[in-house]
């Protein structure tokens, strides 16, 4: 097997707009041997996962063409349906070491076949049962580097959802996420292979980077189980936080996006060593690179701790917190405005950018409820939020009243969204940003209101909202259930209505999500029906 540095390093420049095949020499991938004593199998596993400089072979080649259809994602395009990319758009292809995505299950199984046709060695896609069985390398943990409940190591062996990505989406894309693992391996997208620690098998990036596709089908279209609908897919990528290893997860058949790649076996007991020190020695150069950018990343600063309010006269806020670590750091102040005639807005505005003390004075000029948060900046990155910190008066709700979603005092898992030019809440369905198929973990979301009762009293429980029918939620006061009801289904928003009862006390009033399915609330209220004696 011949391979050729300059033409590894030079892929990109190959355009695949005249669809014409030459005659090119494959690239065939670094293996590692695996062998399953439990069912007894042994078989040969892709070191890494396969590279545009290897599928670009096999374009190359054969003029194949892959349907411009890819949910691509990447610093200048979000995912969207109505602008699809390619597998050879640019910013995939610049750097020839990283996964080959957008290329789909078809993609990477015509790969396969042609690499099996022009080596005479049976190359295939792993089962997903071959999968988790080298992702794990044995272990019967979480992870092939053990449990890490509290994602202390991951950033060590995955390339996954981080702090540098969270910043680095907000920058390129306006969009904040509020949770990652808390670490930083300084990569944003999914970036070029092995620069992790590999698992005991000597495998890497089994957990992220990409997704990986596999040949099990989970879901066929017929009864004659010819046609597959769904396939099972390993791992996690750069965009998801990691969870356990052995969890279903699937992708639909014809479904190209740019977050998923694959990696290849090999159906063989022994091998003749192969000659891949020339890949191996292009590798480590483009790894070279993507550390240098890396190390970069790795110095954008955490969130800033204590933040604290004070208030002053003539509806002054006077705001402190901990100082951040690490030279050219700036912050920005954000606040977000509650307040009973409807003249502030719940959404995060930001007050000042640019401020190179921990400390800031603020006005007041609503006498309203404010919350505030800082970011930590360095290279026009923010880090993610700080504590949240209060100041003013929060208003004073009652039973009867018309309450909007947005006049909760505390929550959990929620986020302010426009509707309709409407603002509601919506509860989330998935705090944790896992990938979102297969098994989600449940934390439900809520939402808190100081709302008290004078009195005990049935009700009817009035609610604006938009969830599926399978949408569960429950309005509690302390220890008292006070109703519990479904979505309407549908795309719309819609009253819902059910008998309650609430009870003499000043507990708060808890909105609470039960199960995974998320809802949109714009308001509610609480309408009494009569007075126990």
């Amino acid at each position: 097997m011949k391979l050729y540095t300059s033409a590894l390093l030079l892929v990109s420049s190959y355009s695949v707009a005249a669809n014409e095949p030459v005659t090119v020499t494959p690239i065939e991938p670094v293996l590692v041997a695996m062998d399953n004593q439990d069912i007894d199998q042994q078989f040969y596993m892709g070191k890494y996962e396969v590279t545009v400089a290897e599928f670009q072979r096999f374009v190359q080649a054969t003029g194949y063409t892959v349907p411009n259809k890819c949910m691509v994602f990447t610093k200048s395009q979000w995912p969207s349906p109505d602008k699809p990319g390619s597998w050879d758009s640019p910013e995939l292809v610049n750097e020839p070491f990283r996964p080959v995505v957008c290329v789909g299950v078809q993609g990477a199984i015509d790969y396969a076949k042609w690499l099996t046709k022009e080596t005479g060695k049976p190359y295939r896609l792993p089962t997903i049962e071959e999968y988790e069985f080298a992702a794990l390398a044995g272990q019967k943990s979480r992870f092939a580097f053990g449990e890490d409940y509290e994602h202390s190591d991951v950033c060590e062996y995955e390339n996954v959802e981080d702090r540098a990505n969270i910043a680095a989406l907000k920058l390129h894309h306006g969009v904040e996420y509020t949770r990652s693992v808390d670490c930083n391996d300084g990569a944003i997208y999914h970036t070029v292979v092995g620069m992790y620690r590999p698992n005991s098998f000597g495998l890497h990036d089994m957990l992220g980077n990409v997704r990986e596709l596999t040949q099990t089908c989970i879901e066929y279209k017929d009864d004659d189980n010819k046609h597959c609908s769904r396939y099972a897919i390993g791992g996690s990528a750069w965009h998801w936080q990691p969870r356990d290893i052995v969890k279903e997860r699937w992708t639909a058949a014809d479904f190209i996006g740019s977050i998923e790649g694959f990696r290849l076996v090999l159906d063989a007991k022994e091998l003749a060593i192969d000659h891949w020190e020339q890949f191996k020695g292009a590798l480590l150069h483009a790894q070279k690179r993507a550390r240098i950018e890396h190390n970069k990343l790795k110095s954008l600063p955490t969130a800033p701790k204590g933040l604290v309010t004070k208030e002053l006269v003539e509806h002054q806020v006077q705001l402190g917190w901990d100082a951040a670590h690490g030279e050219g750091v700036t912050y920005a102040l954000y606040r977000s405005v509650l307040d009973s005639t409807g003249k502030g807005t719940r959404q995060w505005q930001l007050v000042k950018d640019g401020l190179s003390a921990p400390n800031y004075r603020d006005s007041n000029p609503l006498s309203s409820f404010i919350s505030y948060k800082v970011h930590a900046v360095k290279d026009g990155m923010q880090s993610k939020a700080s504590n949240i910190a209060y100041t003013g008066q929060y208003p004073k709700l009652a039973i009867g009243q018309k309450v909007e979603a947005e006049h909760y005092f505390s929550q959990r898992h929620s986020m302010l969204s426009k509707k309709d030019d409407l603002q509601v809440v919506g509860l989330s369905t998935n705090a944790d940003h896992h990938t979102p198929d297969g098994y989600i973990p449940f934390k439900p979301a809520w939402l808190k209101f100081d709302l008290s009762s004078e009195t005990s009293s049935a009700v009817t429980v009035n609610v604006r909202m938009r969830g599926a029918k399978d949408t569960l939620l429950e309005f509690w006061q302390g220890h008292h259930l006070v109703a519990r009801f479904n979505g309407h289904g549908g795309k719309e928003f819609k009253e819902v209505s059910v008998l309650g009862s609430v009870i003499k006390g000043a507990d708060q009033l808890e909105i609470r999500s039960v199960g995974n399915n998320g809802a949109l609330i714009d308001w509610f209220e609480l309408i009494p029906n009569h007075i126990d004696d």
